[in-house]
């Protein structure tokens, strides 16, 4: 049936009219959050050197074409074909790393691009930290194979004329992280102030559980001079513990901190990786690293858990040292205290979610188990452009800045440069309720002892209200629940989390 122009138009009109009123409806709600909205963020994903595609593309591939592709992947792997791509790179990165460029990548383009697998060129060259910086340099540039005129650089040169048969997360992702582009990630709807009084900052923020970044607290800190990589670097022969690389998330490894900053800064590598160190006191601080560097803010000085003395939580104060592109993915601070963090040098971007909003991509598991993607930088690919401007908080902590996670708060940080920083895990008059009830129900004998030193030391903050939650606990924790899985490997490792 066809229909006139008029009849054409008035569909038209109203159209136009229902989509105008979806776009108020979207704004009002969007009024209705507390975060402050931000601007529209773009979202562009770059294009593989070698044209490998996601698994995903599969979906949208012809019969035919699936074929084409299954074939010349067989073709080019030869009877490794059968195997999965995670056991072809387990067999390339046991290959001596001259080998794997002067022969293995002349073999096929399939194996062209395993062999150009960054980690392969970082691995090697952790191993070789003696290397000249012209040998250096050449890697740099022509990861596989020979310098200019070599049978890699050539190979290299036509390769990119023809599409890769390969479609694989892994390969595809380990060359994509390293190269989109993190400021899209920058927006910020976090105030920011400074000169705050103490009752100002409870009253306006801590009180109300709200972030906040506050400004030039840190610039006369004695470490803005002392932790720097040509102070800490050279005469450093200590273990971080932590350093993770993109492939080997779910794993650990500890490398030294010579070998992990020559690998950052000299050869400026492109596979992020983020080192901690736990310290309590001078004795256990790096070399180089005092706690007269930097100075507790005053917002964040009383702390409930100095009560415990030597039993208290492990884990709660940090030297933090990411690569770009590395960080943390989303946790809750151990024992629900809250937390502050100061950058000294580079940026961090912070995204944050109420505790009883879980965020996109974290799986509950039960009722206190969750699972967190474990690469930062992938979350921000699949997750962030698809949150609501507002919806969340975000802001993006320069050096000399000091961000404010209140208790219980979801959060998770990426290096948007390489990075060092401090930060403190801390119990206060706000949170001490919340943090004396998690850990009845995960650890009570050290709520007990908790609840026990603080009646001595500090009588006042036994309140009657918190005297009869803290009774309510225990009355709960003797009902003979079972505890998750969760919780008992809280009591065997107090905290193992990073920010």
């Amino acid at each position: 049936m066809k229909r006139s122009l008029g009849e054409v138009k008035e569909v038209q009109v109203k159209v136009a009219q229902e989509v105008g009123k979806l776009g108020v409806e979207l704004k009002q709600q969007n009024d209705h959050t507390e975060a402050i909205p931000t601007k529209r963020r773009r979202f562009a994903l770059p294009t593989h050197p070698y044209k490998v595609k996601p698994f995903a593309n599969v979906l949208l591939l012809s019969q035919r074409e699936k074929e084409s592709r299954i074939r010349l992947r067989n073709e080019g792997l030869g009877r490794l074909c059968i195997l999965r791509d995670e056991d072809i790179l387990n067999i390339v990165r046991r290959l001596p790393y001259q080998f794997l460029c002067s022969t293995v990548a002349l073999v096929s383009k399939c194996f062209m691009v395993f062999a150009a697998v960054p980690e392969l060129r970082e691995r090697f060259l952790f191993q070789n930290s003696h290397l000249t910086s012209l040998y250096e340099e050449s890697l740099c540039k022509d990861p596989v194979g020979g310098g200019e005129g070599g049978e890699g650089a050539s190979l290299e040169r036509n390769i990119e004329k023809v599409a890769s048969p390969l479609v694989s997360d892994l390969l595809y992702y380990s060359f994509i992280l390293n190269d989109v582009d993190m400021e899209m990630w920058t927006d910020d709807n976090v105030p920011r102030v400074s000169g705050l009084s103490l009752d100002e900052f409870g009253r306006e923020y801590d009180q109300k559980n709200q972030p906040v970044i506050i400004t030039g607290l840190s610039k006369d800190w004695h470490a803005n001079r002392a932790w720097v990589k040509e102070k800490l670097v050279p005469p450093y022969d200590e273990q971080f513990r932590g350093i993770k690389s993109l492939d080997s998330a779910s794993s650990s490894s500890e490398w030294k901190f010579q070998h992990f900053y020559t690998n950052m800064f000299h050869f400026d590598a492109e596979k992020p990786h983020f080192a901690e160190k736990v310290f309590y006191g001078d004795d256990d601080a790096p070399r180089n690293v005092r706690l007269s560097d930097f100075e507790v803010p005053p917002y964040f000085r009383k702390d409930y858990f100095e009560v415990l003395e030597n039993e208290r939580p492990s884990q709660f104060r940090w030297l933090l040292v990411g690569a770009a592109r590395s960080g943390s993915s989303f946790h809750q601070d151990p024992h629900f205290t809250a937390a502050w963090n100061t950058s000294l040098t580079g940026r961090k971007k912070f995204v944050m979610f109420p505790g009883d909003t879980l965020p996109p991509g974290v799986e509950q598991l039960g009722d206190d188990d969750f699972k967190s993607p474990p690469i930062v930088i992938k979350w921000f690919m699949e997750f962030y452009h698809t949150l609501s401007p507002g919806s969340f908080f975000e802001c993006v902590v320069a050096p000399g800045e000091c961000s404010f996670v209140p208790s219980g708060w979801w959060h998770t940080v990426l290096n948007l440069d390489d990075t060092i920083a401090v930060t403190q895990n801390f119990v206060n008059d706000v949170n001490l309720p919340n943090v004396i009830s998690f850990l009845q129900s995960r650890t009570p004998d050290l709520a007990e002892k908790f609840v026990s030193a603080l009646g001595e030391k500090h009588p006042d903050i036994l309140t009657p209200t918190l005297k009869e939650k803290i009774q309510e606990g225990r009355e709960g924790r003797n009902s003979g629940e079972k505890k998750s899985e969760w919780e008992t490997l809280m009591e065997e490792d107090d905290g193992d989390f990073m920010m």
